[in-house]
């Protein structure tokens, strides 16, 4: 398992490209907001964060269901698989639903696995 301080030593740095996307969430979780920002389950980041590879501002994540706010950077380490982050840049509106629109950056190197 890769820890986050070495995702942190592979180079990601505020200089590197990076895909700004609006999203809907229907929490601000940290979870959510991960699993939405690079595309993959909830389920997904949840095992990530059970095996210690989620990381909310530099920390390790103790409870998924942290609240992210603006500016806050999450990181998952996926092992082999690859790793992310995503950098809250703004919380917008909420929706009709209760959600709320997103602004984020994110920067995602996930290994495509051939089968």
């Amino acid at each position: 398992m890769m820890s986050c301080l070495l995702v942190l030593a592979r180079g990601w740095c505020s200089n590197a490209a990076g895909k700004a996307l609006s999203l809907t969430v229907s929490s601000l979780r940290v979870d959510t907001v991960a699993a939405k920002g690079l595309t993959i389950s909830r389920k997904r980041v949840w095992e990530c964060w059970l095996e210690g590879g989620l990381s909310l501002n530099g920390h390790p994540v103790k409870k998924h269901s942290s609240q992210v706010g603006v500016g806050d950077t999450i990181e998952l380490t996926l092992g082999e698989q690859g790793h992310g982050r995503v950098v809250v840049t703004e919380i917008g509106d909420r929706t009709k639903k209760g959600g709320y629109h997103l602004n984020i950056v994110r920067y995602k190197h996930l290994n495509k696995t051939t089968q």
